[in-house]
């Protein structure tokens, strides 16, 4: 099943390579770990990207 939502890293397909499964992934210009590592965080980009990961998490529970 195709899932799109702009809050969701898209999959690309599935490799492997001498015994190795890697997964291919959609890029992504920048991570959450990118972020969380850039202190102090402002509320207002905190929220921005809690609401950001709720959207994207209730987007799959409605389309289990």
């Amino acid at each position: 099943r195709k899932l799109e939502h702009e809050n969701i890293v898209k999959f690309i397909g599935l490799v492997t390579f001498n015994g190795r499964r890697s997964l291919l992934l959609e890029y992504c210009s920048s991570t959450l770990r990118s972020l969380l590592s850039s202190y102090p965080l402002e509320k207002s980009i905190v929220a921005s990207h809690a609401m950001q990961i709720a959207s994207g998490i209730n987007y799959l529970h409605q389309n289990q």
